[in-house]
């Protein structure tokens, strides 16, 4: 969109807006002193900020709330032990599915699987729920 001015100048409005904002960021980094100093307050709030369990702002008398710094910590280690234990995993995958298969073919689990579906079925069976069954025995049309 364009702006008319009275000298018949068309200029465009975002132009306008992006010269006004820069202007006024500019004057209240100007009015606040040093910037150098502003930037430094502004790390220092943000890292002594803090936050709850989601990593969200909240008031320091929150449940749960700890300081943003600690909580920045805290995903760098699980993030980095989660990535190990991944990297640890793909690895030795094969290590792992051999051993999983050596326990699923053992006697020992192929006997305790095999009581335990028995087990289930006779509960099953001894279940109060009775479905009834009707059976016909018809001769052939062919016959």
């Amino acid at each position: 969109m364009t702006e008319k001015l009275s000298l018949g100048v068309e200029i465009e409005k975002s132009m306008i807006q992006d010269s006004v904002t820069n202007i006024v960021a500019a004057s209240i980094a100007t009015a606040l002193g040093d910037k150098e100093a502003l930037v430094a307050k502004a790390v220092k709030d943000v890292i002594s900020s803090y936050v709850n369990l989601e990593g969200k702002p909240c008031k320091k008398s929150d449940w749960h709330a700890k300081p943003y710094i600690q909580y920045l910590a805290e995903r760098c280690i699980v993030d980095a032990t989660r990535r190990l234990i991944e990297e640890t995993v793909r690895e030795h995958q094969k290590d792992f599915e051999d051993a999983v298969k050596k326990e699923l073919s053992s006697p020992k689990f192929r006997k305790s699987v095999a009581e335990s579906f028995v087990e289930e079925i006779l509960n099953s069976a001894k279940s109060s729920w009775k479905m009834p069954v009707t059976v016909n025995i018809l001769p052939c049309k062919g016959d």
